[in-house]
C-alpha cells in the first residue's frame, strides 16, 4: 500500500500545484489514512 499512498500524495500535490486545491484534499486525506 505504500505505492498507493505515494501516488495519492503525488496526485494531491499536482492538483494543488495547478490551482485545484479543493480537489486535492480528498486524495491527500486518503493518503494520510493509509
Amino acid at each position: 500500500m505504500p505505492d498507493l499512498a505515494m501516488s495519492l500524495n503525488n496526485l494531491a500535490y499536482r492538483l494543488a500545484e495547478v490551482g485545484r486545491r479543493e480537489q486535492s484534499l480528498k486524495p491527500a486525506q486518503t493518503a494520510v489514512g493509509i
